[in-house]
This record gives C-alpha cells, structure tokens and sequence, in this order.
C-alpha cells in the first residue's frame, strides 16, 4: 500500500518543533528540551541522556515526534489524516557525509499529486513561519492563478531538493 506524502501540520510552533528534533538527531545535542534564548541559543553538549536517539523504525519515528511535540499528517490535499506510526511503512534516515552530494529526487506520483492539489485548491500554502518572517501573508496575486502555483510550486520543488541536506 502507498500512503501521501507526509508533512508537518502548519500550525504555531510545529515547524520549530520538527526542526529541533531533526537537529537533535544530527548532533546529538538535545535541541528539543533547549530553550533558546539570545544568550544560550543553541545547546552546546551531546545529551547524555539520549532522550532522542535516531529512530531506527517509522514507529519510532512518530513516537519520537510525538514527543517532541511535533504533529505530522498523511499530505492528501483532503482528509490530511494524523500519521499514528501504526503504518506499515518502511523507514531510512540517511546520514549525508560532508565529502557527499545527496539528491533526494521526489517521487514522480508526489510531484502528480501536488501539481493537481495546486490547481485544484486555494492559493499555494506556504508555512506560517513565512508570515512570522515577512509579516505578511503571501500577497494572492502572486499565488492563485495556475502559472503562478506553477512557477511558485517548481521554485519550492527546486529548493526543497537543493538543500536536502545534501
């Protein structure tokens, strides 16, 4: 069985929260349970405690997730239902060494997906921290007709692949 993508529900604080525990996971460090400040904005020793060591099963991965208080959901544009790591999916977390390029490509049926998702739906959604960032919301002229989500939705696929952590 094949399930749609899954993404990090758009909600205050959960793509903070998803970036914590990915980092946590490449260093170590326990940046989950660390509260930034200017002073001490970044933990600076590996956690000895492991709270949120690399999960090794998807079961695992939602749990630790879960737990680090990060909401994940199945990507389908119409029920988005909660990921529950009961799935069974296969999982692979990939270590990139730094003398590595890695280009993760999409897979043709997502891109399919979301290009009819686009077309379909309201203007492009972009995360909320954009907004946090700009101070604005995405202006609708530039996100609501077809060539626009189209424009908008290659830029974000060519990002999203440029800089997955390759």
């Amino acid at each position: 069985m094949t399930y749609p993508r899954i993404n990090v529900r758009n909600i205050e604080g959960n793509h903070e929260n998803w970036g914590k525990l990915v980092k946590t996971w490449s260093t170590g460090r326990n940046y989950v349970r660390h509260v930034i400040t200017d002073k001490d904005p970044f933990p600076t020793a590996v956690d000895p405690k492991d709270e949120f060591p690399r999960p090794t099963t998807f079961r695992d991965f939602v749990k630790q997730a879960q737990a680090a208080g990060v909401q994940l959901f199945f990507d389908d544009g119409k029920e988005n239902a909660d990921v529950t790591g009961n799935e069974p999916l296969n999982f692979v977390m990939i270590d990139v060494p730094p003398d590595t390029h890695y280009v993760k490509l999409p897979h043709a049926l997502r891109i399919a997906e979301s290009e009819a998702r686009q077309l379909a739906g309201p203007p492009y959604p972009l995360p909320l921290f954009y907004e946090r960032i700009h101070g604005t919301k995405p202006l609708p002229e530039q996100t609501t007709s077809p060539s626009q989500k189209a424009k908008l939705h290659a830029e974000r696929v060519g990002e999203y692949t440029i800089n997955t952590c390759g």
